[in-house]
C-alpha cells in the first residue's frame, strides 16, 4: 500500500523525466534558470587629432589664397601648408601600421589626388570617417589659387624709362615708371648706371611708389656719386637691377581697411 506504483512495461519513470512526485504543500511553480547576460562596455571615441589637423591644413592654405594680397607670400603659405599635410600623412600612416614611403613620394607630386583618398583609405584602417571634410578642403584650396588673382589682381608690372637732362652727369636724369599691368600699387626700385668717354662708371640707386593710371617723373641727381668730378661726357646709360615689389603704403590704404571692417 505505501509503495509507488510501477510505470507500464515500456515507459520511463517520471524521474527519468527530469521530473518528480511533490511533496505535500509544495508549489508547482519552478523559477526560471538565471540568464547570463553580459552588457559591453561603449567603445571609447578614438583621439584623431592627427586626422582633423590634415582636412584642416588645406583649408589655411586656400584662405591665405584669398585672404592674402601678395602673392609671394600666399603662394609660401600654400607651400607650407602641403608640406606640413604631407608630413603629417606620413606620421599618422606610420601610427596605423602602414608604410608612409609610398604615400609620401607619391603625394609631392599628386599632392591633389593622394590627399583626398589617403583620407579614404585610412577608413579601412579603423579611423574615423574624415573624406567628404578632406574633400571639401582640398577644393577650397584650390579654389584659392585659382582665385587669388581675380580678387586681387595680377602681380604688379612696372617698365622704367630714363633721359638725360643735358650731356654731363651732374644734369642728373629724368626717369619715368609706369605701371603697365596688374591692379596692386608698387614701389620699383632699380639702378642706374652710367658709362663715360673716359670709361668711368657711376651708380645710382633710385626707388619710386608706381600707382596704376598715374605716372610720375622721377629725377636722378649724381652731384655726390663717388667719380663724377672724373667722367667728361656720358657715353651710355642703362637701367639695371629692376626690383617690383607691393607698396606698403597700398597695404595700409586701401587692404588692411577691408580686415578691420571684417572684425566685430
Amino acid at each position: 500500500m505505501g509503495n509507488s506504483p510501477e510505470p507500464p512495461s515500456g515507459q520511463q519513470p517520471p524521474h527519468a523525466l527530469g521530473w518528480s512526485p511533490m511533496e505535500p504543500g509544495a508549489s508547482a511553480v519552478h523559477a526560471a534558470p538565471p540568464i547570463d547576460v553580459q552588457e559591453q562596455a561603449p567603445q571609447p571615441k578614438e583621439d584623431d587629432r592627427i586626422g582633423w589637423a590634415i582636412v584642416l591644413l588645406p583649408l589655411i592654405g586656400g584662405l591665405g589664397h584669398l585672404l592674402i594680397p601678395v602673392q609671394s607670400y600666399a603662394i609660401i603659405l600654400g607651400a607650407t601648408t602641403v608640406v606640413t599635410t604631407i608630413v603629417l600623412i606620413a606620421r599618422d600612416a606610420r601610427r596605423r601600421g602602414r608604410s608612409p614611403f609610398g604615400w609620401v613620394i607619391f603625394s609631392v607630386p599628386f599632392f591633389l589626388f593622394v590627399f583626398p583618398y589617403y583620407m579614404h583609405a585610412r577608413t579601412r584602417w579603423g579611423a574615423p570617417l574624415r573624406a567628404p571634410y578632406a574633400i571639401v578642403s582640398i577644393a577650397l584650396f584650390i579654389a584659392g589659387a585659382v582665385l587669388h588673382g581675380k580678387i586681387w589682381g595680377p602681380a604688379a608690372r612696372v617698365t622704367v624709362s630714363c633721359q638725360a637732362r643735358g650731356e654731363r652727369p651732374q644734369d642728373g636724369y629724368a626717369c619715368t615708371p609706369k605701371h603697365v599691368s596688374g591692379y596692386q600699387s608698387a614701389r620699383a626700385c632699380w639702378d642706374l648706371a652710367l658709362t663715360c668717354q673716359n670709361r668711368t662708371p657711376l651708380v645710382e640707386h633710385v626707388c619710386a611708389q608706381v600707382t596704376l593710371g598715374d605716372v610720375r617723373e622721377s629725377v636722378v641727381p649724381f652731384d655726390y656719386s663717388p667719380g663724377v668730378d672724373e667722367c667728361d661726357t656720358i657715353a651710355e646709360a642703362r637701367v639695371d637691377n629692376l626690383r617690383v615689389e607691393v607698396d606698403q603704403q597700398w597695404l595700409e590704404r586701401d587692404v588692411y581697411p577691408r580686415f578691420k571692417k571684417l572684425i566685430p
